[in-house]
């Protein structure tokens, strides 16, 4: 039963690739209110919850309308072996359940259910015959990035009511970091879609044409935005600069060093660059620093290490091969 339930909500696509990103917006968001520790605990408890429900949601969605697809392509869904009324019944339940669930939460707060319910809509649109955003070109695109990367960031910073400029420069990079993981995702799945002929930027543009719009507009956008919004929260937060120019050192070290991996570490086409810093190092940094703020979020900082286990893991692997490589290169000298 677990089993079928992760396989259905898709969690190891999600759940340390967008809600690691999503909790530095709340750490980030929470270092700058004004309310008590506890109370903050508490909503960014709930809005962590909600989010991950937002996730699955969307992620059932997409297995319900993908299941002759993913057969024709090979691919694993859950809901293959499901009937279409079973399917349908499941589909509605959990979204009846979702949209139930976060107007009692958010029924104060009428700008959030909107944006809340705007992410559903969307979701629920890009997967969905006969609109099924998905297979309608760069509308897809867009659709995919608004609703996996820059309403849940909005929806962060509306409901813990902090709104600056720095806020503001998270939802863009936030933005741009879904489309550049979008474009990858269809970049990859090219092969699968023509099979099951599915129509998408890749299938109909071709492989080329999203290649360069990774490369010459969509990463160079999200390597100044970084800039900008890094810049904005160490004005605040001088530690931030400092582990920006640590992370800068490291990233050039394992350049240097790491030959072999560049390729998969680095490349632009991958779902892996920069992802240790938005996934691993900014997040715990933040966190860190609310537990020098009020030591109460030792809990939170304890919960984010157990979630980004599996990061954490690599990122252990990937440091030791970067000592060991070193180690070699000093060994040779001598």
């Amino acid at each position: 039963m677990f089993t079928f339930i992760t396989s259905l909500i898709r969690c190891d696509v999600w759940y340390d690739s967008k809600i690691p990103f999503f909790l530095m917006c709340m750490f980030y968001a929470t270092l700058n209110h004004p309310a008590p520790a506890t109370s903050m605990i508490s909503e960014i408890t709930v809005l962590f919850l909600l989010l991950c429900l937002y996730a699955s949601l969307g992620h059932i969605v997409n297995s319900y309308c993908d299941r002759k697809i993913d057969l024709a392509a090979g691919k694993p869904n859950a809901l293959a072996a499901v009937s279409d009324t079973g399917g349908r019944e499941l589909v509605a339940f959990v979204l009846i359940a979702s949209l139930v669930t976060i107007f009692l939460i958010y029924v104060d707060q009428p700008v959030v259910l909107a944006m809340f319910y705007l992410a559903i809509v969307i979701a629920v649109l890009y997967s969905m015959p006969p609109i099924r955003l998905k297979e309608r070109g760069i509308f897809g695109l867009i659709a995919a990035t608004i609703a996996q990367r820059t309403l849940p960031v909005a929806i962060v910073f509306h409901a813990l009511a902090v709104w600056n400029w720095t806020a503001l420069a998270l939802c863009l990079l936030s933005t741009l970091i879904g489309m550049r993981y979008i474009i990858v995702h269809q970049i990859k799945d090219e092969s699968a879609d023509l099979l099951a002929r599915v129509q998408t930027v890749a299938t109909t543009r071709g492989v080329t044409f999203l290649q360069h719009l990774l490369r010459k507009v969509v990463f160079p956008l999200e390597l100044v935005t970084l800039v900008i919004v890094l810049f904005l929260m160490s004005m605040d937060l001088q530690s931030i600069g400092i582990a920006t120019i640590m992370y800068i050192f490291w990233a050039a070290l394992q350049w240097v060093v790491l030959d072999k991996n560049k390729e998969s570490r680095f490349s632009v086409e991958s779902y892996t660059v920069l992802a240790d810093f938005y996934y691993i190092y900014w997040p715990l940094l933040l966190c860190a620093l609310l537990v020098e703020r009020n030591k109460i979020f030792w809990i939170v900082f304890i919960f984010t290490l157990v979630w980004l286990f599996r990061r954490l893991r690599r990122e252990v692997v990937q440091i030791w091969r970067v000592i060991f490589a070193l180690r070699l290169r000093f060994s040779y000298r001598k």
